[in-house]
């Protein structure tokens, strides 16, 4: 979503940092996200997805759609709406499974 500070991210999420740092670890560990240094004082990270990361998103994609057909009502309205950025339209849910 654009977001590669730990700021940013955790202004996104709501999470509490040390959620975020332990999920961050993680990630980098697994090869999904690079940390690149853009302070140096004090020191602080940008995290951006590898290629790895990069190949991971439609799964994430996937699920959204699926936890938007099958975990909320109708009525609650979408968590977030993509769109796209080269053509400014709604992206959707991409496939999904209808109930």
């Amino acid at each position: 979503m654009r977001m590669h500070r730990f700021e940013e991210i955790q202004a996104q999420t709501g999470a509490k940092p040390q959620m975020i740092a332990a999920r961050l670890r993680k990630l980098e560990a697994d090869g999904l996200v690079k940390r690149h240094v853009y302070n140096k004082r004090p020191l602080r990270h940008e995290y951006h997805l590898t290629e790895k990361g990069e190949a991971f998103y439609p799964v994430i994609l996937t699920l959204r759609a699926w936890g938007e057909t099958w975990c909320k009502s109708p009525k609650e309205g979408r968590a977030v709406i993509y769109t796209y950025l080269t053509y400014g339209k709604l992206a959707g849910l991409g496939l999904r499974v209808l109930r």
